[in-house]
């Protein structure tokens, strides 16, 4: 019984080493497509007319999708950019091209950087075509909007009087 026992526990270090190994792999392949995205020209397009304009803004949604990025602000929620992929030239992304362009965007809007303010989710879209296709979307959480919210209105309230 005690070399079947061992037997065992042989595999299951076997199977964990080789997910530590297949998450090493996958981490340093999305470390290398940002950095690639991040020297391209394409992102230096979107970060002059997407990230410069929401780069202070109360940022309320962050969707990046294979054919356009979307910025919306908490207060008034409008939407402040939007960079289309089609009318700049370019082809919609690879499913890895948009999760580097997601994170590479995270990281140069410092209001996305705290979890405890933004979920970061990969959603299902639905196209006119019926199509399925997946986009990764930044959501300010309700108490993080709430706060934001009250300070605009605050603001609102002094200008007043």
């Amino acid at each position: 019984m005690s070399t079947l026992l061992w037997a065992i526990c042989a595999v299951c270090v076997i199977a964990a080493l080789a997910l530590a190994v297949l998450e090493k792999r996958r981490s340093s392949k999305q470390v290398l497509a940002m950095h690639k995205m991040r020297g391209s020209r394409l992102y230096a397009d979107i970060y002059h007319q997407v990230v410069e304009k929401a780069k202070d803004e109360d940022i309320e949604e962050l969707r990046v999708e294979r054919d356009r990025v979307v910025v919306i602000g908490v207060w008034p929620r409008t939407r402040i950019a939007e960079f289309d992929l089609n009318k700049n030239g370019y082809q919609m992304l690879s499913g890895d091209k948009v999760r580097a362009l997601a994170n590479v965007l995270a990281l140069d809007l410092p209001q996305l950087d705290s979890v405890r303010d933004y979920e970061f989710d990969r959603i299902q879209l639905e196209r006119p075509s019926g199509d399925k296709d997946y986009a990764y979307l930044f959501v300010i959480r309700s108490a993080a909007k709430k706060k934001i919210t009250e300070r605009h209105r605050r603001m609102s309230w002094d200008r007043l009087y």
